[in-house]
């Protein structure tokens, strides 16, 4: 018999906001350090003049803004952030998540779904969620560290978009997966590779219907 599998994006699907910025933010203001305040301001500098606007017309896939975020942690202790990471999950995260899609999670977990956390955000604070939920351990975006020092790169390949179903496979046999009963959840339309790599596809949408989830003959939950 073949494995079910549940997936789950983690920005604006579990919890209800975006969570890669702001975890950079909170190691920032929990450090003081002046070399990440400095790149902090001349990325602030950036948005202003437009660079990043005129940058993705010509790469729209670009991820040099999230490059330029993360390079503020070059330096800090793998210690240091793995600290910081359990206080962000509890005093940013928990109260934040999204009880209806939490409760599905939950609900394919007793079903005996193999349940995946599958993210553009950080391993490390998402990690703190899939050990309270006692889950598999995330797909995510990975932070490079040598020697105990993180060097504000990422680790191998940004858990974005399609790039999502190549880490995926990284993890998951996808031959020993019953696809037609497993269930992927995500709010975006960039994460229609996500969506459409198992049957059931359910797009997370806040207030309102949103049009590609019906175009694309997705389920739909509405928060």
């Amino acid at each position: 018999m073949k494995n079910k599998i549940a997936l789950f994006d983690f920005c604006d699907t579990l919890v209800d906001f975006q969570t890669g910025d702001a975890f950079i933010d909170f190691i920032r203001e929990n450090t003081k350090k002046k070399k990440a305040l400095f790149f902090e301001n001349f990325r602030m500098f950036l948005i202003k003049t437009r660079f990043f606007s005129i940058l993705s017309k010509f790469f729209p896939s670009n991820n040099w803004h999230k490059k330029l975020k993360l390079f503020q942690l070059k330096g800090s202790t793998k210690s240091e952030i793995e600290y910081l990471s359990l206080l962000y999950y509890s005093q940013r995260i928990k109260p934040r998540l999204i009880t209806r899609i939490v409760q599905e999670l939950e609900l394919y977990k007793e079903k005996g779904y193999a349940i995946y956390i599958v993210s553009g955000g950080f391993t490390d604070y998402i990690i703190h969620f899939c050990k309270e939920f006692e889950i598999n351990k995330p797909i995510a975006t990975n932070i490079k560290y040598q020697n105990g020092i993180c060097l504000g790169v990422i680790d191998g390949i940004d858990c974005m978009h399609a790039a999502k179903i190549d880490k995926i496979k990284d993890v998951i046999d996808l031959s020993n997966i019953d696809i037609e009963e497993s269930v992927a959840y995500s709010d975006s339309i960039t994460d229609l590779p996500l969506l459409t790599i198992v049957k059931n596809g359910v797009v997370v949408s806040k207030k309102h219907s949103q049009n590609w989830a019906a175009s694309n003959n997705l389920k739909e939950v509405i928060i």
